[in-house]
């Protein structure tokens, strides 16, 4: 598999990585072989994501590519969430669901097998 990104791509993947998100594309049941979400003259590729907090994922129940529509030349993307009953019981100090920030990553070609 050979591996290149774009600037953006590195960018984004930083971001991700800095905020302890998580990549559903790819990785998600429904699309697990990771669809092309842009399809072009030139190629195609996975450039529309959905990232969600690591705490979220656990609550994923799908990621779907959907066809393409009249309005984009992207397909579009859904997800669906498994939502608990809400309670109206007062919450608790917010830090309690907050994990201190991570150490800053930057992505490079050597560390990419980290990711």
């Amino acid at each position: 598999l050979q591996f290149k990104l774009k600037i953006r791509g590195k960018l984004f993947l930083n971001l991700t990585k800095n905020n302890q998100l998580t990549i559903l594309n790819g990785r998600t049941l429904g699309d697990l072989s990771g669809n092309y979400t842009s399809i072009q003259k030139n190629g195609c590729s996975v450039i529309d994501y959905i990232t969600v907090t690591r705490k979220l994922k656990q609550d994923i129940k799908y990621l779907k590519v959907l066809p393409f529509t009249e309005h984009s030349d992207h397909r579009p993307l859904s997800t669906e969430l498994k939502i608990q009953q809400l309670s109206t019981q007062p919450l608790g100090s917010l830090q309690e669901d907050y994990d201190s920030a991570p150490c800053r990553f930057v992505f490079n070609d050597e560390n990419k097998d980290l990711f």
